[in-house]
């Protein structure tokens, strides 16, 4: 009873801690009410600041693109300065020259350029008034950077022949008879084939230092140049800074030009009332205290920089257009029309190359190239076309047999 009677007793400090919940379970509940929610807010708000952040950016993005890097006149002026960068490239295109009259030359052009190595094939169809020539000479160019130049023609043969067949005709008209005039064709065409043969279809080779002294000196120098260009970054640089500073290749603002496989086209202002010629002068004056400006008064004196002060008349100015790629703002492709008449011709000269930088090809130089020089001096050392085919009078000698025919001088 006692254990009873004092168990069922109580203090007041007793009840208070019997009413009073543990630690641990008292704080929870507060802990989660007041941390969580925060929490949640912090995050929408980050939330809300990177997306605008990120808006902003795109805004900025796409008002650079348009009306900073999609300028006209900078895609033009990076144009440029890229062309000077260029270590590889591939085009292609085309090359008309109407000399009026049915005289007509086109020349479909494919080249490649792995510096400081190139190589050009240019298709050549001849339209010459008074002659049919069915067949296209096709000549390749390759050179080494090293100063020498190599050449091979194909199909020349036959242009040739065709030719001298030609004249032969109309001259022995009226002159000989016809069967001496093919005696006489096939005795032509004879000797003509044993000096064609040396050069048809066969690689030939030319450097400057075996054309003579000066031409060696020139040829030497303008190597140096041309090493200093693709070789050393400071020139590179100093020429870049230069025409940035003097970029005289300008737009035409009121010209249209229709794009081209997705790149902007523009026409270059040639006249724009003296202002490039204006920007040529001082790009050539900041030219002349560069690096390569010094090497090349050194090559030719100090004249050379005195053409770009001559004016040019803005009559019979070619037409240039050009496509740039929007992105990496290299050249795209390049237009040149010339145009000229008078009273009984009407020529003119188109050029249209396209460029294409993603693509490389391997420039092989040939190995057993003959001397061109010496060629050229085998076929200058007797002509295979005797009188009275030359230029001259014709006299025959009628107590000969055999007709003999001499040219009189």
């Amino acid at each position: 009873m006692d254990d009873k009677g004092t168990n069922s007793k109580k203090t007041p400090a007793d009840k208070a801690a019997a009413s009073t919940p543990p630690a641990s379970s008292s704080l929870r509940p507060p802990i989660m009410n007041s941390v969580m929610p925060p929490k949640k807010k912090t995050g929408l708000i980050i939330g809300i600041v990177t997306g605008s952040v990120v808006l902003l950016l795109a805004i900025a993005a796409v008002l650079l693109y348009f009306f900073w890097w999609q300028d006209p006149q900078r895609m033009v002026t990076d144009a440029v300065v890229n062309s000077f960068q260029t270590k590889k490239v591939v085009s292609s295109g085309k090359f008309v020259m109407n000399l009026g009259n049915g005289n007509r030359v086109d020349v479909k052009l494919k080249a490649a350029t792995d510096a400081p190595k190139s190589k050009t094939e240019a298709t050549i169809k001849l339209a010459i008034n008074g002659m049919e020539i069915q067949q296209d000479v096709i000549l390749t160019m390759a050179a080494d950077g090293k100063g020498t130049i190599y050449i091979k023609s194909e199909h020349l043969k036959d242009i040739v022949r065709q030719m001298i067949e030609t004249i032969i005709k109309a001259r022995s008209r009226g002159v000989l008879p016809g069967t001496r005039s093919t005696m006489i064709r096939d005795q032509i065409l004879k000797q003509l084939d044993e000096k064609l043969n040396k050069i048809e279809g066969k690689w030939l080779k030319v450097s400057f230092d075996e054309l003579g002294a000066s031409y060696a000196d020139k040829d030497t120098c303008s190597q140096e140049i041309f090493d200093l260009i693709n070789g050393d970054q400071q020139v590179r640089s100093e020429l870049i800074n230069a025409y940035r500073k003097n970029s005289f290749v300008t737009v035409k603002k009121d010209a249209k030009v229709e794009p081209r496989d997705g790149a902007p086209g523009f026409e270059i202002d040639l006249a724009s009332d003296g202002k490039m010629s204006d920007k040529l002068r001082a790009f050539v004056d900041s030219l002349g205290d560069t690096k390569l400006g010094k090497k090349i008064k050194e090559c030719y004196g100090d004249k050379v920089f005195n053409t770009a002060n001559k004016t040019t008349s803005s009559k019979k100015l070619p037409t240039i257009r050009i496509w740039v790629n929007p992105w990496s703002h290299q050249l795209k492709a390049i237009e040149i029309k010339t145009h000229s008449s008078d009273d009984d011709k009407d020529r003119n000269i188109t050029m249209d190359m396209t460029f294409d930088y993603s693509k490389s090809e391997q420039i092989d130089i040939p190995s057993n190239a003959d001397n061109l020089k010496s060629v050229l001096q085998d076929f200058a050392g007797s002509s295979p076309i005797p009188p009275p085919f030359a230029r001259g009078g014709v006299s025959v000698d009628e107590n000969d047999e055999d007709t003999n025919v001499s040219v009189e001088r």
